[in-house]
């Protein structure tokens, strides 16, 4: 009896075949770097068609890599010497600890007063509590840590049990909101400060907060927020979800207090990072020791050895494709060859504006949100001589490009949000794809006639 084959077995297994032909004859001349573009492009299809579980597509990654020697040790298993990586697995034991305590569900009770009991404000008031925390906390990684448990009791007090569509509408707003709403807010995601590193490392010129806020925040930071709050109450409806009336909770415990004590510690060394230097992944360490360590906190090794740790692989994975594409060369060719055939004329400014910033979402396809800076700023200023636009301008539009992302596997800290809460790949993927349709046919000439106002293009 012949199984019958879904589409995304079918794209699967057609990019797995293309992808054998590319490695293993060449046909595009590129040499090595044949080997790296097959690789990727198995890995990513992998993840985009779920016909595997994502930590499967991850080891097969590693195992290729490391199989036919594609790429060094130090390349491939980059993600995991990333801060990134180990921030994940930071939140992993600190939203244990904040759940079994019973104090994220004390928070969430808090939180349901604030917001109301009716879910679609409740979605609302966390994408706003997402978009607050972007001026406090430099990384949208802590901002997942922090407030993924805190999303998790919150749907349980208003009803929705892990699986219900109310259960994945908040916590989905939780992670996508982390990612996404602060993007206006220039120190508030990594690939921000990529750009601002890269920029002032090749250009001798430093991207101001204030240009920045005034050109972003309104349109891919503050209308957004009410575009992802549409989009996650139409996709996971959960109108007859009410509040659970139970009694109040009494006073905080012993290891409440201990655990909130650790936690502002951690919110302020996060915050104040400009000040010490010290990365938001090794501050989230040392609460999850002090989240171990018997008499302060409450994780005991049996609470650790339930933790599932398979969203650590794949984040790893996602980052060493980043490390992979730029290794090989793979980034720069993909790059100089999209701009020698970009259609850019000086005279035509939306079609050159739309045509840079659909690029950018283009080559963060192949390396994910923080690669788009590495890739786009060396042909920045090819970009403006072509299209009439100042390089800054150029630069500024990279923001669009990686605050636009299709699938899941772009946004690490979204995997990472989505892993916590135990939230299937496919509800992911069909909310970011939507968003990102919606943003760049609306959001995107609503911004460009902005900036016309401004005096940028």
């Amino acid at each position: 009896m012949l199984t019958r084959l879904s589409f995304p077995h079918v794209i699967a297994g057609v990019t797995i075949a293309a992808s054998a032909v590319i490695g293993l004859l060449d046909p595009f001349g590129l040499g090595a770097v044949s080997h790296a573009l097959a690789l990727t492009a198995v890995t990513i299809v992998l993840w985009a068609t779920g016909v595997v579980a994502e930590y499967k597509a991850a080891l097969l990654f590693y195992t290729l890599a490391m199989l036919f020697s594609i790429a060094p040790a130090d390349v491939a298993f980059a993600g995991f010497s990333a801060g990134a990586t180990w921030l994940i697995f930071a939140g992993l034991v600190i939203g244990v600890g904040i759940n079994s305590s019973g104090l994220g569900e004390r928070i969430a009770k808090r939180f349901s007063i604030l917001f109301g009991d009716t879910y679609n404000r409740t979605v609302l008031g966390v994408l706003v509590v997402t978009l607050v925390l972007g001026f406090i906390l430099p990384s949208s990684m802590g901002r997942v840590v922090l407030l993924m448990p805190i999303a998790m009791a919150m749907a349980k007090a208003l009803g929705h049990e892990p699986g219900t569509s109310g259960y994945v509408g908040i916590t989905l707003a939780a992670g996508f909101g982390c990612f996404f709403m602060p993007y206006g807010i220039l120190p508030a995601n990594i690939p921000n400060v990529v750009l601002l590193g890269i920029v002032e490392d090749q250009f001798d010129v430093s991207l101001i907060y204030g240009d920045w806020f005034v050109l972003h925040f309104p349109l891919i930071s503050g209308l957004k927020i009410f575009f992802l709050w549409g989009l996650i109450v139409h996709i996971f409806p959960a109108e007859g979800a009410h509040a659970q009336k139970s009694g109040a909770m009494g006073s905080m415990s012993r290891v409440e207090w201990k655990l909130t004590i650790i936690m502002a510690a951690v919110l302020l060394g996060w915050a104040t990072d400009f000040l010490h230097g010290v990365s938001p992944a090794w501050v989230g360490m040392a609460a999850a020791m002090l989240f171990m360590t018997p008499g302060l906190g409450n994780v005991t090794s049996q609470d650790f050895a339930k933790i599932n740790f398979s969203v650590i692989f794949y984040v790893a994975a996602i980052l060493g494709i980043g490390s992979l594409v730029n290794h090989s060369g793979l980034g720069k060719i993909l790059a100089e060859n999209m701009a020698a055939v970009l259609p850019l004329a000086p005279d035509e400014p939306f079609q050159n504006y739309m045509t840079i910033a659909l690029t950018g979402i283009a080559m963060g396809t192949f390396t994910a949100a923080p690669g788009v800076p590495i890739l786009m700023t060396p042909v920045a200023e090819q970009m403006a001589e072509a299209s009439g636009f100042s390089l800054l301008a150029v630069l500024m539009l990279q923001a669009l490009s990686f605050s636009t992302t299709f699938l899941v596997y772009q946004s690490a800290p979204v995997v990472v949000a989505m892993g916590l809460a135990g939230v299937r790949l496919s509800d992911g993927t069909k909310l970011m794809f939507l968003l990102a349709v919606l943003t760049i046919v609306v959001i995107f000439p609503l911004n460009f006639m902005w900036w016309r106002i401004l005096g940028w293009i």
